[in-house]
């Protein structure tokens, strides 16, 4: 991914609606020397009605709904040195939200509004101030969920199986991920 304007986050797109989902994704923190970086997810909704949560390079987590902003919490597992990788993990049922990285629960969080099928996609460069004109965030492994079982939206993943679900407890909250996603990858 490649940040080419300060004003807007650069966004993947996973081709798939869902409103009940568990997603996971590998970032690769890039060179920070000329500001700092922030990576993260984005769900529910078109606009300012999406909700965005994202950890920055000086490990802050912050939430963003409609018009407010929140600050979640400090992530003391993010790995924040050039080059060092973190995996971001989301789970959305109902409307509640758990955020992980490196396999640590990070947020537990309720949502406001109803659920919204839409797409599940990965960000950086949401906050202007994190921004730096043409720098490259790699990323792999962002693999999306479907909770409620049902056939995958992503035509390209027609049929595919459920595959058995792996529970990680994470103290009083589990976040449930599989080898294999049940509707896709990029």
């Amino acid at each position: 991914m490649t940040e080419t304007n300060a004003d807007e986050a650069q966004i993947v797109f996973f081709d798939a609606s869902l409103s009940a989902f568990m997603a996971s994704v590998t970032f690769t923190v890039p060179d920070t020397t000329d500001g700092l970086a922030d990576f993260g997810f984005q769900f529910w909704g078109a606009g300012e009605e999406r909700v965005r949560i994202v950890v920055d390079t000086l490990q802050g987590v912050y939430a963003t709904h409609a018009d407010e902003a929140l600050r979640l919490g400090t992530a003391s597992g993010f790995e924040t040195a050039p080059g060092a990788q973190n995996t971001l993990q989301l789970l959305v049922d109902g409307n509640q939200a758990l955020f992980g990285i490196n396999g640590e629960l990070v947020s537990a969080m309720e949502l406001r509004g109803a659920p919204v099928d839409d797409r599940v996609n990965i960000l950086i460069g949401l906050y202007a101030e994190d921004s730096v004109q043409d720098r490259v965030t790699e990323y792999q492994d962002f693999r999306v969920w479907d909770l409620n079982g049902g056939a995958p939206s992503n035509p390209d993943e027609k049929g595919a199986a459920a595959p058995d679900v792996e529970v990680l407890d994470l103290g009083d909250h589990l976040l449930a991920f599989t080898d294999e996603p049940r509707v896709g990858s990029v």
